[in-house]
């Protein structure tokens, strides 16, 4: 038995992503290894319900919300290796995206309403199709 990558607390998104690389690597966890986006996929919709049954009450939101999160990791992971890169580089291909669909907030478009921030959206989008 070996002990856990550890956890550093000035960086809890790096720490997890060191964690999940481990589980799914060849001395890790069996399950997790055999993993594939579509398997993450099906789990995180899973989560998706479990979270909205504790958001009515009936269950506890901040454990489904670490747990949709989880699954939503393992899919990026998954998703990384399907597409023979890392999920630093998705992670960054997502981070470009909000700022590319945020004129408002990062460039000289105006929206002052949630409304108009969304049709901001939806034209920044069609725009990079």
């Amino acid at each position: 038995m070996r002990d856990a990558p550890k956890y550093i607390s000035s960086d809890p998104f790096g720490s997890l992503l060191r964690l999940l690389t481990l589980l799914q690597g060849p001395t890790g966890c069996p399950w997790d290894r055999v993993q594939t986006a579509e398997n993450h996929l099906e789990h995180l919709l899973e989560e998706i319900g479990e979270a909205q049954s504790a958001l009515s009450g009936e269950g506890d939101v901040g454990e489904e919300a670490g747990d949709l999160f989880l699954n939503a990791l393992f899919f990026l992971s998954s998703t990384a290796k399907r597409e023979k890169t890392t999920e630093e580089r998705l992670i960054f291909r997502l981070y470009n995206k909000l700022v590319s669909r945020h004129p408002h907030v990062f460039g000289d478009v105006i929206a002052t309403t949630p409304e108009e921030a969304l049709a901001v959206w939806k034209t920044a989008k069609e725009q990079e199709s």
